[in-house]
């Protein structure tokens, strides 16, 4: 299906679409905007959704991919405030902004590779992540934003978490670093709910790392280096 919008008038007012066996693309800004739609049903065939696909359908609450390897384009599901949950699995690419701004997606679970950079950004009602071994990578500012977000599985695989990856999550008290991480990017935890943080010997952290974590009181470094701002503006630090 080409891009750019294909339906007009009355079409708005959908509230199920279905896409016919046989087609393999879904192209940019396919239901951009169609504020009534609800479920869309997707065959095995179609392998690529394209940009702003289903930007801004605000009532669409569920998913179902068809397709054992899909590419999502970038913003393909932006500002869907009705989705709650999403699996992604080992087949699906994401884009950056692929799920940007879903205020009401609440539960993610991540079986890809990789997790690009803005692709769950300002997700303000998630609450629980988890990222399999599958994923080696998370860009920067993944999950940045995410206010509501307590509990996040990161993978025995990962090795660096980038700038600002989680910064802004206010809720976000703990978190248990992989034996395999290597590196803690700039302001990669800016803002977050922390009270307790213990960095090994193996991360190597940048800078403004931890910065802004109001409620952060103790701190244990096994790393040989502190870089700049690691920890400024972490008013309640006493140890």
């Amino acid at each position: 299906i080409n891009d750019m919008a294909p339906f007009t008038g009355t079409a708005f007012m959908t509230t199920k679409a279905v896409v016919e066996e046989g087609i393999t693309r879904l192209g940019n800004c396919f239901l951009y905007s169609f504020g009534e739609l609800k479920e869309i049903v997707l065959p095995s065939t179609v392998t690529e959704i394209g940009s702003k696909a289903f930007e801004y359908c605000v009532k669409l609450a569920d998913i179902e991919f068809g397709s054992a390897n899909i590419q999502l384009g970038e913003s393909a599901f932006r500002d869907c405030d009705s989705l709650t949950e999403i699996q992604i699995h080992a087949g699906i690419t994401l884009s950056r902004y692929s799920f940007y701004s879903c205020d009401n997606l609440k539960r993610v679970w991540i079986d890809c590779a990789a997790v690009p950079m803005n692709a769950f950004e300002f997700c303000s009602g998630m609450t629980e992540l988890v990222l399999t071994d599958r994923v080696k990578t998370i860009g920067s500012r993944a999950f940045g934003q995410c206010q509501s977000l307590i509990s996040v599985t990161l993978p025995e695989t990962l090795t660096e978490i980038s700038e600002s990856c989680f910064y802004g999550c206010e809720k976000l008290e703990k978190i248990d670093f992989p034996e395999s991480l290597q590196i803690i990017g700039k302001s990669a935890f800016s803002g977050c709910g922390f009270t307790q943080v213990d960095i090994p010997g193996s991360i190597t952290m940048q800078e403004n790392a931890f910065s802004n974590c109001k409620k952060l009181e103790w701190v244990k470094l096994d790393c040989e280096v502190v870089p700049r701002n690691a920890f400024s503006g972490c008013s309640a630090l006493t140890e």
